[in-house]
């Protein structure tokens, strides 16, 4: 038998050997690996983009907690409350001091000088009590 009479060969035999290099599409160009710098600068942005989202979850978390923020505006007034507190000691030590100073003479000359004025020019007092009245019921009514 000659070569020419002998059977076509199968599409198994005929196949050549590849090479285990994977084949790009006619045309196409095979994308070149990354630089060590593009891959560096990658996970930076990678690790950035993390902990923005860290961050993110942290501030919804806290919003979250109903309980914690109630603690967090009682702590604050419980705060509030003993600065006031303190604050008032001070006027009334102060205040304490104005009047063991003074004397119970001067007290009286004091006393008699504002009954003279209030008996030269009633209205001025009558206004200004009006006004303290006004004051004072606009305060109470606000709280």
């Amino acid at each position: 038998m000659t070569p020419a009479e002998q059977e076509p060969a199968t599409p198994v035999e005929s196949a050549k050997p590849q090479d285990s290099t994977p084949t790009t599409a006619p045309g196409a160009t095979e994308p070149a690996p990354a630089p060590a710098s593009d891959t560096g600068e990658a996970r930076e942005q990678i690790q950035h983009t993390r902990d923005q989202l860290a961050e993110t979850v942290d501030a919804l978390t806290q919003k979250a907690d109903v309980k914690a923020q109630a603690q967090q505006k009682v702590d604050d007034t419980k705060q509030q409350i003993a600065d006031k507190g303190q604050e008032l000691k001070d006027r009334v030590s102060g205040m304490g001091q104005k009047v063991s100073d003074a004397s119970p003479e001067q007290a009286r000359q004091a006393a008699d000088q504002a009954v003279a004025q209030a008996r030269q020019r009633p209205f001025p007092l009558a206004a200004g009590a009006f006004v303290a009245g006004l004051l004072v019921g606009r305060l109470s009514v606000r709280r």
